[in-house]
């Protein structure tokens, strides 16, 4: 300290420019009361500069003149010490029992300011945060952005909810136009991070959010399409607007690896999302929309839009040697839904580094599953580009698979194994990704009696269109699509019987006979008054009675 004192300490000024200052007490005289208030002023600056650390000697000199300090000093000191993490029990158990008795003195903004800093160093309730909590409930409904933000962030670090946080919320909504882009941060953070439901909150935040666009930074765009996500909140035409500001902020600061994985992760995450749908006012979009690029096109209107995939593209390209093992599955998924057009030898850059990590044993079952039935949810087949569906030869990838799977068969659940058949079941002209089809096939016979019912639609499905009649009339599948019957209306065995071409198998095959025995026992238990009784009927007797 002697030497700051001597050599001064540099602070960040107005417009950034650096500031050099010297201590008037700190590191030369010892703090006492006719000095506090200097010394509470280098307390203050070193706070802000790249020496901070310092201040952690002279935490018992502050201590001892606490009890003679205002609020806002208080409220100073108590910031401080809780952003260097000083981890010393006693001296906050004393800090605090001195705070208590003045915080009647303190006001809504004080209160809100020691409630932070108390938060993030008693991880459970403390007396005093529930004092000033009480405390500072009336103050709420007068609450500037600046003090909400503080205590909705409170809200977050003590994982509480409740009428306090709703409190909080109903002002926020009240004074939304007043929010700054770093108060509609903690808003969304917070409330995402306390599981708030709350549709009518998170569209005025995400309404203020395209207000401030150009006030948009990189790491706000991307905790706000990371908590949108965690959250469960679904807005296609939100998600548009951060793709048109991520194009713009990529136009003069590259993504990084860490960059690339989070939005990629917040991005696909909204295909997959049904429900709460913040039904982002379309008339408030198109008003963006034509603000920014001149005209409202169609392709605006889609997810993801034209402009996010050269971006990406571009990141992934530059960030490529960086992504780990646990994110390629990640990236393959992201290429697949959000239709990154990714030139050829930097996809198969991907394909090859995954197949080392498939060998190297670092996916489990599901993983791996993922990386093959990527894209496998309920989304419009234009939208996606999966691994099996790509153009081209990946045979170093699907031999990896393959052996993966010919190692340890029983690693995957088996309705994953019938998603991955489903996906392989064209492999026209490629041998490689043909291999992984019957061994799956293999193993799918193998686990068939523990699928779902709709895993054995979708196999029997595969197995009619490629016809794997061995598979078909196997016992062990027999066995499985018998076992479902019991479980199923009479309209779903239809829609199940239906597919089997029983013409084609060995007349007096005894597993088909025994499967039709069980459905002619399933439609005397359900009566000639059921529903495709009828038609059911008659696909048994026109399968037995075939010559």
């Amino acid at each position: 300290m002697a030497s700051i004192a001597l050599q001064g300490y540099r602070v960040k000024g107005i417009n950034n420019v650096m500031v050099k200052l010297y201590p008037q007490v700190l590191g030369i005289h010892k703090v006492h009361e006719h000095n506090l208030c200097n010394a509470l002023r280098d307390f203050g600056l070193m706070l802000k500069s790249d020496c901070r650390s310092e201040l952690l000697k002279y935490n018992y000199d502050f201590l001892k003149f606490a009890h003679t300090m205002r609020s806002s000093e208080l409220c100073m000191i108590a910031h401080g010490y809780s952003l260097l993490e000083l981890d010393d029990k006693k001296w906050w158990d004393e800090f605090t029992t001195v705070a208590s008795r003045n915080s009647y003195d303190m006001d809504g903004k004080e209160m809100a300011g020691l409630l932070y800093s108390l938060s993030r160093v008693y991880t459970g309730q403390h007396p005093l945060i529930t004092k000033l909590m009480d405390e500072s409930t009336p103050w709420i409904q007068h609450a500037t952005p600046s003090t909400l933000s503080l205590l909705v962030k409170v809200i977050a670090n003590l994982k509480i909810s409740g009428s306090y946080l709703d409190r909080i919320n109903k002002r926020a909504i009240e004074i939304m136009d007043q929010l700054n882009m770093v108060d509609v941060i903690f808003f969304v953070t917070s409330n995402t991070e306390a599981r708030t439901r709350d549709l009518q909150l998170y569209r005025a935040l995400c309404m203020r959010a395209i207000d401030l666009y150009d006030d948009m930074e990189l790491h706000h765009l991307r905790a706000l399409a990371a908590s949108l996500s965690i959250g469960g909140y679904k807005s296609n035409l939100f998600f548009n607007v951060l793709s048109l500001r991520l194009a713009d902020i990529c136009r003069e600061k590259p993504l990084k690896d860490g960059d690339v994985i989070s939005l990629f992760l917040a991005f696909t995450s909204q295909k997959f999302l049904t429900q709460n749908d913040l039904c982002i006012d379309v008339q408030v979009y198109k008003r963006f929309v034509k603000k920014r690029c001149g005209c409202v096109t169609k392709d605006k209107f889609e997810f993801p839009i034209p402009e996010l995939g050269p971006v990406l593209a571009t990141a992934l390209q530059d960030n490529i040697h960086k992504i780990t093992a646990t994110g390629m599955p990640i990236v393959l998924r992201a290429i697949a839904i959000l239709k990154i057009p990714l030139e050829k030898p930097w996809y198969d850059r991907v394909l090859q580094e995954t197949a080392a990590h498939i060998r190297a044993n670092v996916y489990d079952g599901l993983k791996l599953s993922n990386m093959v039935v990527v894209g496998s949810a309920p989304i419009a087949p234009h939208a996606l580009q999966t691994i099996a569906k790509r153009h081209g030869r990946h045979d170093d990838f699907w031999d990896a698979v393959h052996d993966a799977l010919t190692a340890s068969p029983s690693s995957i659940e088996p309705d994953l194994v019938a998603k991955m058949v489903a996906t392989l079941s064209n492999t026209a002209g490629d041998d490689s990704k043909r291999r992984v089809y019957k061994a799956l096939v293999e193993i799918s016979l193998r686990h068939c009696n523990q699928m779902t019912a709709k895993s054995i639609f979708a196999l029997t499905r595969v197995y009619v269109a490629n016809t794997e009649l061995e598979a078909l009339c196997s016992p062990a599948y027999v066995d499985a699509v018998i076992s479902l019957l019991g479980q199923m209306s009479l309209s779903d065995i239809y829609s199940l019987i239906k597919h089997y071409p029983f013409r084609s198998f060995p007349a007096g095959d005894p597993n088909m006979s025994r499967l039709l025995c069980h459905v002619r026992a399933a439609l005397r238990e359900a009566g000639e008054g059921t529903p495709c009784y009828a038609l059911l009927k008659a696909l048994v007797d026109g399968a037995t009675d075939r010559p």
